[in-house]
């Protein structure tokens, strides 16, 4: 009884003459009798054949629609009832959603419709500017060397069985300890040519000469007297 005194209420009170109360509630005289069916959400393929005049017109009406649940449920909240199975809620999100999804879909189409236009128009118009040839810098012979050390660094780091386990880390520290291994074979080999070489100096009388005198001498300043000073 009182769910319909404030029925009336809102019917006389807040809705303009114009407007009908059917629009905002189904918790009318005219919908008490009658069974409310509704049937399934509208699918992508059928919203993709609708013009955009009918989506527009079909979101307004979906858009009423959840008012008009959403309505319906605050005044069972507020007559203490309860608001019932949400079934029609669900098609309705469900039909907002892939309205939506059309919509967006013909907007990508347009907007890729519009680039290719634009670079179509872009080609016609503006000329393409060769690209400058790419000059190959020649290496030196260090970096010949440096490379050629690389990669034997790293073959020999490969041999290792455990490599396709290894991290980054692990993989980098592997190559690092063939570059030491690689540092100590060079630098005994550079020893023994500079044995054989002030060997061969020695047997022709050339006396090499020591670490001392090929290190540069200080220079020996003479003592300032304090006559100088003054």
């Amino acid at each position: 009884m009182l769910s319909f005194r404030l029925i009336r209420a809102f019917n006389t009170k807040l809705i303009q003459p114009q407007l009908r109360a059917s629009n905002f509630t189904e918790n009318i005289s005219e919908f008490q009798d009658a069974k409310v069916t509704s049937g399934k959400a509208w699918s992508a393929f059928l919203l993709r054949r609708k013009s955009h005049e009918d989506l527009v017109k079909l979101w307004f009406v979906l858009y009423k629609e959840q008012n008009l649940i959403r309505a319906d449920n605050q005044l069972k909240v507020q007559l203490g009832s309860q608001k019932g199975a949400q079934w029609r809620m669900k098609k309705v999100k469900q039909s907002m959603a892939r309205l939506l999804t059309v919509i967006r879909e013909r907007e990508i189409i347009r907007e890729n419709y519009w680039k290719q236009l634009e670079a179509e128009y872009l080609d016609k118009t503006i000329p393409k500017e060769e690209p400058k040839p790419k000059i190959k810098r020649e290496l030196t012979e260090e970096e010949k060397a440096r490379n050629e050390k690389r990669k034997i660094a790293e073959r020999n780091a490969k041999i290792n069985r455990n490599w396709k386990k290894m991290s980054t880390h692990q993989r980098r520290g592997a190559i690092q300890a063939e570059y030491r291994k690689l540092a100590v074979v060079a630098k005994e080999e550079f020893l023994k040519e500079l044995k054989y070489l002030g060997l061969k100096l020695r047997e022709k009388g050339i006396k090499p000469k020591g670490i001392e005198e090929l290190l540069p001498q200080p220079i020996i300043r003479p003592p300032i007297s304090k006559e100088q000073n003054k």
